[in-house]
Order: C-alpha cells, then structure tokens, then sequence
C-alpha cells in the first residue's frame, strides 16, 4: 500500500489511501500500531498534485481518528481547493477537540457554505471535549456571530443546533433573540 500510495495511477492512489484507513481502523493495540505507520503515510499522500488523492488521504485521516490528524486537517482548510477544504470540514466533525480552535475558528471564514457548515459541527465536537473556559468562551461567541449573520441559512441553523445542545444559560438570550426574530428553519432548530 504504501507503494501503490506513491507510485500508482490516480485511481489506485486514491485506493491505497483509502485500504490504508481500512487496515487501520479500529481501537486495539494493533490497529494503533498501523495508525501510527498509516499515519505519515497520509500525510504524504497530502501533497499528491491529484486533488483526488489529497481528498482521499484527507478523509482517510478523518476516519482513523487518530489525534494526529487533527492539526493536518485543520492546516487543510487553507487549501486552494473548495473540494479538498470541504472533506478537510467534514473529516474534523469526528476528530475535532478543543486543541484545534484557532483553526476551526478561522476556517469558519471560508467562503463555501458547505465547508462552514461541516466545521460548525466541528465546533461542536471540539465543545464535548474538554475546553478551557476561555476557549469554550471563544467557541460559543463566535457559534453566537454565525447564528445571528451568517449568509447560510443551514450554517446558521446548524449553529443555533450546537448552541442549544452544547452552550449553557448564557447562551439562551441570543437563543431566544433568535427564535423572535430570526427565519423559520433558524427558529425551529
């Protein structure tokens, strides 16, 4: 695998990738130990000049869930290629922790709905962990700032979603502000 991840035609990098994950997975020492090969690996194949491989290795990465692979993710959102940011998102909704903030709180700038949809889930995830006061503070301001002006209505009801489930009693004003005059699928979730 790890030749074919280097060497092979696109399609058969992008299956490296993937069967890489594959053999990863799972909690015990052994997959732990693939995880730790499995890793560098991918982050190698995030350099590939094929777009489709970087996405794979990307959401390989996410997969495994290895806390490696969170600051790789999140150095991901500042790629060129909306693809590659959005599988980047969607891969930090399930290894995102509060280590990762200030990426997640700069990737909510992006320009794609899709990708900052993903990372408000992220936030989210990183909220159920265990955060600092002051980082917690930061994460649910600015979930707050993407409820109330996001241009996305689904960002925005996605926000208000993991507000009402991980914020506290000092988010309910901005909830209800929301719920009084905000849109219908706002107001729902």
């Amino acid at each position: 695998l790890k030749d074919l991840l280097a060497t092979g035609p696109v399609s058969v990098r992008v299956a490296a990738a993937r069967a890489l994950a594959a053999q990863s997975a799972g909690t015990t020492a052994d997959a732990r130990a693939r995880q730790k090969q499995a890793v560098p690996l991918l982050q190698k194949a995030l350099e590939d000049p094929s777009l489709e491989v970087v996405a794979e290795a990307a959401e390989a990465m996410g997969s495994l869930g290895a806390s490696e692979a969170g600051p790789v993710l999140t150095s991901l959102l500042r790629h060129s290629s909306d693809g590659v940011r959005q599988t980047a998102a969607q891969a930090l909704e399930r290894t995102a922790d509060s280590s990762l903030a200030d990426g997640l709180l700069a990737g909510l700038e992006d320009g794609v709905a899709a990708v900052r949809f993903s990372l408000v889930g992220a936030v989210g995830k990183a909220l159920c962990g265990n955060c600092s006061a002051e980082t917690r503070k930061k994460l649910l301001t600015r979930l707050e700032t993407a409820m109330k002006r996001d241009p996305d209505a689904g960002v925005r009801g996605r926000a208000a979603t993991v507000l009402g489930e991980s914020g506290g009693p000092e988010q309910m004003a901005a909830l209800w502000e929301t719920v009084q005059v905000g849109e219908g699928r706002v107001q729902e979730k």
